[in-house]
């Protein structure tokens, strides 16, 4: 009720970021006309777009029991299976503990916390186009005087 009654206004009205909104009322009305029964099911499983799937379902006049259907399918399923989630790593955390006892699962962790670490680093660095540490494999000819041919 909130998107539909405040939402386009506060999308249309004059302010920063206006030519942005309005890009949004363009995309989203015919995006929600074909999809909005799905973007307000999956809504509730992405980050961010839990909020925003419900403020243009609303400010693009999806129909409310289309909605209604679709966010209380979408709330239900995500509830069951975050539910069931933490029901079954809570059960296997514990027969883990068990068998490998408090250091070997701080091992594992350690070892996870590692491996995104160093996956980031790695990842960034290639981003800088800093080369990995192999100069003859980052050296094009052109930069030492060579033609391309040679």
């Amino acid at each position: 009720m909130i998107g539909r009654k405040g939402g386009r206004w506060l999308l249309e009205r004059p302010g920063p970021f206006l030519r942005q909104r309005q890009k949004v009322l363009e995309s989203g009305t015919p995006f929600f006309e074909r999809h909005g029964s799905k973007a307000v099911f999956f809504g509730r499983f992405i980050l961010g777009l839990r909020v925003w799937a419900s403020w243009l379902a609303g400010a693009t006049h999806m129909h409310w029991r289309s909605f209604v259907l679709w966010n209380a399918l979408g709330g239900v399923t995500w509830a069951t299976a975050i539910g069931l989630i933490a029901y079954f790593l809570g059960h296997s955390a514990s027969n883990a503990i068990e068998a490998f006892g408090l250091y070997g699962l701080a091992a594992v962790a350690i070892a996870l916390i590692t491996g995104v670490v160093v996956h980031r680093r790695h990842r960034r660095a290639q981003e800088a186009g800093a080369p990995d540490g192999d100069s003859s494999r980052s050296r094009r000819p052109a930069d030492v005087g060579e033609l391309p041919g040679d």
